[in-house]
């Protein structure tokens, strides 16, 4: 982590914080439009369609949340550790830039490129 000052870790460390605030707010606000949701008897095909794909994306946006509440997690924990900024895979110091564009990235652009050929082709399954 020697590539990283003290200010360039506290200014990503803040990077952390908004990401964190950002998606608990929005959560909150797909909480909140889950219990606007009308509740009811399910009266026909459509409002059973409607009510499974609603339910589905509320899921899918939540574990996409929680995923990205575990990356901010796990960010700070490689700062604790000192050694974020560091790629969990060739070891290399991760650009400053990468860091501020996605402050909780944990691999290199190249090693990152390597995991998604390789790992892609299983999500889009």
């Amino acid at each position: 982590m020697d590539h990283l000052s003290e200010q360039a870790i506290a200014a990503l460390a803040k990077h952390l914080d908004e990401a964190e605030a950002r998606i608990a707010t929005e959560l909150e606000s797909a909480e909140r439009a889950s219990r606007d949701l009308p509740v009811g008897e399910v009266e026909d095909e459509a409002d059973v369609a409607f009510d499974t794909e609603t339910k589905a994306m509320g899921e899918a946006m939540l574990q996409r949340h929680l995923a990205q509440l575990r990356d901010v997690a796990a960010a700070r924990e490689r700062i604790k550790a000192g050694v974020y900024g560091v790629c969990v895979d060739c070891g290399s110091e991760i650009d400053y830039a990468r860091l501020e564009a996605y402050p909780t990235a944990k691999r290199c652009t190249a090693c990152q490129r390597h995991h998604e050929r390789l790992f892609a082709p299983e999500a889009a399954s």
